[in-house]
This record gives structure tokens, C-alpha cells and sequence, in this order.
């Protein structure tokens, strides 16, 4: 492999990082194996790529409001206009067609989880809809407050590390952490960083 460059300069700009994202939504009802209700929204931000699997849980299986979620949709319902959704009515995985096409921003948090096979994973979840037009949250919009929550939300937030600590012991039995020899570089630096 020889060295590129143009590649190079390309390191970390692929796939959606923690921060603001707008698009238009697509969603659908879902109901846990617990029986918890919820939406699974995808965000397009582009016509080509999608942010997948943002879902909120809005209900248990009792019938008791999960209030984070709740407030979430309400606030997305509020964003966008939309005075009654009509999902009481709909199955598992059946769409929210009330959503499909409007768009939105949102404020998403990348979080880090370990998979059941013990291989890393990363989600995103809604920390807050905005106003795709102007930046405003719901909150300021209806107190007729310029948009500054979401600027100070997403310099304050960084991705969240939910994976599996590593058993040092067992990493060390395996080789992993062990000291290994620098790859020779056979190109010449642009400047020292």
C-alpha cells in the first residue's frame, strides 16, 4: 500500500459524528419484546445516506409515559407543525406517515455500546429537535427566543462510552496490548505538527 495523501487528509470525515444533523425524517412504530412502545426515525441528511435506527421510547407496556421520549416526539410534533399523530392505531413496524418527508433538526449523540459478540458498536441518540429553517428549539420558538440552546448543547456534548471494560488480564494473555515495532514511514512529512 503507498502512501495517498488526498486519502489521508480524509481521516474521520466519513459517517455522522455527534453534533447538529438536518433532514427529512422517515418513521415508524415499534413495539420492544417488553412491550414498550416507541418510533424509529431515520434522518436523511443526504438523498444518498441515511442516520438509522434513532429510536424513542414514548410508552410502556402498562400504559405509563416514558416522559424523556415523550417530550422528544411532542417537541418534534411541535417543530414541524403536526397536531396529532396517529399511532395507537398501528403495529409493530408500520410506518408514521404523519412524519415521512418533513424536515427537521436534530441534535444527536453518538453512543459507543458492546455488541453481544463483544465487538464494538456506535448508535445515535435524540438529545434535541430544532428547527431546520432557523435553529430555534421548541421552547424558544414559543417564548420568541433566538436560537442559542443548541449551539451551547453541542459544545458541550461529546460521544458516550457505554462499551464493556477491557479485562486487562485477559488482553495481556491474548497478546493484545502488547509493544509493537513502529511502521517505518516512507514518505517525508509535510511540516511538524
Amino acid at each position: 500500500m503507498k502512501f495517498n495523501q488526498e486519502e489521508a487528509v480524509k481521516a474521520g470525515q466519513m459517517g455522522f459524528q455527534t453534533g447538529k444533523h438536518i433532514g427529512k425524517l422517515t418513521a415508524k412504530k415499534i413495539i420492544a419484546g417488553t412491550g414498550t412502545k416507541g418510533i424509529q426515525f431515520s434522518l436523511w441528511p443526504t438523498s444518498e445516506q441515511s442516520i438509522d435506527y434513532l429510536t424513542v421510547y414514548y410508552e410502556k407496556a402498562d400504559g405509563k409515559i416514558i416522559k424523556g421520549g415523550h417530550n422528544i416526539i411532542m417537541a418534534m410534533m411541535g417543530l414541524l407543525k403536526l397536531n396529532e399523530i396517529n399511532i395507537d392505531n398501528l403495529g409493530h413496524e408500520q410506518a408514521v406517515n404523519e412524519f415521512l418527508g418533513l424536515e427537521i433538526g436534530l441534535v444527536l449523540q453518538k453512543v459507543l455500546y458492546t455488541k453481544q459478540d463483544n465487538t464494538d458498536g456506535y448508535k445515535f441518540d435524540i438529545k434535541m429537535p430544532f428547527s431546520a429553517r432557523t435553529g430555534v428549539t421548541f421552547k424558544e420558538a414559543i417564548n420568541k427566543e433566538s436560537a442559542l440552546h443548541i449551539d451551547e448543547m453541542v459544545a458541550a456534548l461529546e460521544d458516550k462510552d457505554e462499551r464493556n471494560p477491557v479485562d486487562m488480564g485477559a488482553a495481556s494473555n491474548q497478546g493484545w496490548g502488547a509493544q509493537q515495532p513502529a511502521p517505518s514511514n516512507n514518505f517525508a512529512p509535510v511540516d511538524d505538527f
